[in-house]
């Protein structure tokens, strides 16, 4: 059975003797209701659970011999869908991705269909209600074989071997599901009226060349590169 989050960091940061108080290079600052510091601790271990979501932050001695922190999720990572077709005309591929605010990216955002785990729900469930929350379409992606991502190597916990980290699926849309604006060919969207329609402006379909240039999401880089590996 894999194990909650609290409990993968708690286990992660107590493979290796913290250093003493007093020599630690991380202190926890604990800010108010009125974002005002209230206290400073100094300890070996700190861990932030929401146990409702089933995520961890923890700061304490890392396996490599460092204090730093540590995040982990449900299952270790939640689930992304790229939908996609191939323009008849030209036989590129297109894929859709999502225009996001992303604070902490700097603003407006192409990122890829997709989000966290539930602590109840299966994956195949999460993957197609993200699907039809974020992107408006109603799809059962095809899941694209291999190892589950770590989006970030050194802050998220993960172990692809036990089915830990990000899964990807891909949705292949029917051409005439379709549709560009007039005098526009750089992009396209979602036809209204169709099982994919259901929010027509969400997802922006680029070819995949453009798309990969565009985004600054590392989850949307590593769907588009499983998906044109899938289709060889």
């Amino acid at each position: 059975m894999s194990q909650s989050s609290i409990e993968a960091v708690s286990s992660f940061l107590g493979a290796a003797t913290a250093p003493v108080e007093g020599d630690r290079p991380w202190m926890i600052h604990v800010f108010d209701e009125n974002n005002e510091l209230s206290s400073i601790v100094d300890a070996a271990k700190v861990i932030v659970v929401n146990q409702a979501l089933d995520v961890a932050v923890g700061v304490g001695q890392r396996p490599e011999g460092y204090m730093g922190p540590i995040i982990r999720e449900a299952k270790g990572g939640g689930e992304v869908s790229l939908p996609y077709f191939e323009h008849p005309d030209t036989g590129i591929l297109w894929v859709g991705l999502l225009m996001e605010s992303r604070p902490n990216m700097g603003g407006p955002t192409l990122c890829v269909v997709g989000g966290m785990n539930s602590a109840t729900n299966t994956r195949d469930e999460q993957m197609i209600a993200e699907g039809e929350e974020e992107g408006g379409f109603t799809a059962a992606p095809e899941i694209l074989s291999g190892a589950l991502i770590n989006s970030n190597r050194l802050f998220f916990l993960s172990n692809p071997s036990i089915e830990e980290g990000v899964r990807v699926g891909a949705v292949e849309v029917p051409f005439k599901a379709v549709t560009f604006e007039d005098g526009i060919t750089t992009e396209a969207h979602f036809a209204s009226g169709t099982q994919f329609g259901k929010k027509p402006g969400a997802v922006i379909f680029k070819p995949w060349t453009t798309a990969i240039s565009e985004t600054a999401d590392a989850l949307a880089l590593s769907a588009i590169a499983r998906l044109l590996a899938h289709r060889g």
